[in-house]
């Protein structure tokens, strides 16, 4: 199986890597530095694919987001994650290691916050975690916190019958369609890379998920970059939260979405006021 490898075109993948880099420098487990942010090590990233998401938040707005998700996939498990998080985590790594220097901190915090406000898709997803064939949904919210449950893996019905092809990024991709979670999908996948995986929960397909978008362009993820391993500098972390309750999937959703019904914002010392925040489910419930 041959390769091609595609990178992003912006200095945020530089910065991050050098961040990543420092892992492997201090106390490890398998090579990773484990003793900042509370996590656990689940597995070594052997390819890292980055995806352009588009996300209609708030359906009577015409307006959408526009950011980056990042689907890191191990030799064992594999994780879907919004860049920025991704990125976030690696600050507070390093932040958490030179509280000695208040003032390199408060810089870091800083930039960390501005960062943590670009995320735009804030779920997350664990595959073939915690054992095989299952995985951990993380749906979160613009406050850090996280309604979690953990699933079997999805078995996507997909019609492949189609033959239409279009090339993205070098590769030949099919399509293939699907309904999930109250809307429906169509996803462009490429035999040349064969592992089974895709943005969120997709996958089943016989080879990567390139592009996938729902009928009303409210969820879109396009391939924006391939990128291999660089030794032990990429590790897959579960990034352990405070602010988590775990429940079944149908609890997850019901929580998260009367969660943003119900936003509670300080705007003076002890003074509260209730707001709802405009949500748009990936999985209609």
């Amino acid at each position: 199986m041959t390769m091609k490898f595609y990178r992003l075109g912006i200095g945020l993948l530089i910065i991050s890597f050098n961040l990543l880099c420092s892992f492997a420098q201090e106390v490890t487990l398998e090579g990773f530095k484990i003793d900042t942010l509370k996590k656990d090590f689940l597995d070594r990233c052997v390819l890292r694919v980055y995806y352009d998401t588009t996300i209609k938040q708030d359906t009577l707005d015409e307006n959408v987001k526009r950011g980056v998700t990042l689907l890191q996939i191990g030799k064992k498990s594999s994780k879907f994650v919004d860049f920025f998080q991704h990125y976030t985590d690696s600050l507070h790594d390093q932040m958490a290691r030179r509280m000695e220097h208040q003032a390199i901190a408060s810089e870091v915090a800083s930039y960390q916050f501005s960062l943590f406000s670009k995320i735009v898709f804030r779920n997350q997803v664990f595959r073939d975690y915690p054992t095989l064939g299952r995985n951990v949904v993380r749906l979160g919210t613009e406050l850090g916190e996280f309604y979690s449950y953990d699933e079997e893996q999805v078995s996507f019905d997909w019609d492949t019958t189609s033959k239409e092809e279009k090339i993205i990024h070098g590769y030949r991709c099919h399509k293939a369609t699907c309904i999930y979670g109250g809307r429906v999908y169509t996803a462009w996948f490429s035999p040349e890379l064969s592992y089974k995986l895709g943005p969120y929960v997709f996958g089943g397909l016989p080879g990567l998920i390139f592009e996938i978008a729902d009928a009303e362009g409210e969820f879109v993820f396009s391939l924006r970059a391939i990128i291999p391993e660089r030794g032990n500098e990429d590790p897959i972390f579960w990034i352990r939260s405070s602010n988590e309750s775990f429940g079944n999937k149908e609890q997850a959703w019901r929580q998260i979405i009367e969660r943003h019904r119900n936003i509670l914002f300080e705007i003076d010392e002890g003074k509260f006021i209730k707001e709802e925040i405009p949500y748009n489910p990936i999985e209609r419930y």
